[in-house]
């Protein structure tokens, strides 16, 4: 059974978020719920458990009650993670990011995407380019399946700072060049930049 985050994945962490959503009739019926996601099992196979058996699982869900905590995952060195089988590389220099990462990254970011589903900008399979040579889809399901909360917080809060700090550079460069631009093109790209710096440099979140 899940009893802690480190043991809890990004689709079980999506399950239990979508309780939220769900009208329950009691707090018992909420308690059922999530301690069917937490122990892989239905809700009906929790109801039917032998009463102590049920109480038994009640306190290892107690550690919802707290905040989960990025790991250092990313503080180790990231150079590969791999994940069930797969070596996923992660594109750690902002600066070889293709555009087709950077304008999907962008897209995700503002479209609310899932946490799976940003990583899996930055995240590669071994011996591939960005979205060619593997499906997508397997990589944002293999991160929701195999990657835990810790780890997922971790990884997106570095690449989320990469990210915001290559955004910050080109901002700088800009301005210089606005500098020796003429004058109509000074005034619109400075509207421009104003925007930018009103959306946290281009970043929604």
């Amino acid at each position: 059974m899940i009893d802690s985050y480190d043991k809890l994945t990004l689709a079980a962490w999506a399950q239990l978020a979508a309780l939220e959503k769900r009208d329950f009739e009691d707090d018992i019926s909420r308690q059922v719920a999530v301690l069917a996601i937490l122990a892989g099992k239905s809700e009906r196979e929790i109801l039917n458990l032998p009463l102590p058996e049920y109480t038994a699982l009640v306190p290892k869900a107690d550690f919802l009650f707290a905040e989960p905590k990025p790991s250092a995952i990313a503080a180790r060195g990231l150079r590969t993670l791999k994940l069930e089988g797969w070596t996923l590389i992660p594109t750690t220099d902002i600066r070889k990011l293709t555009t087709a990462q950077y304008i999907d990254f962008q897209t995700m970011l503002s479209a609310g995407a899932t946490v799976e589903q940003l990583l899996s900008c930055f995240l590669v399979p071994e011996g591939c380019t960005y979205c060619e040579g593997y499906d997508v889809a397997e990589v944002h399901a293999l991160l929701a399946r195999a990657l835990t909360v810790p780890d997922a917080l971790a990884l997106k809060a570095f690449f989320l700072r990469k990210f915001s700090r290559s955004m910050r550079s080109i901002l700088t460069s800009c301005k210089w060049a606005i500098l020796t631009a003429p004058k109509e093109v000074r005034r619109e790209a400075a509207k421009m930049l104003e925007t930018f710096k009103a959306s946290g440099d281009g970043l929604t979140q």
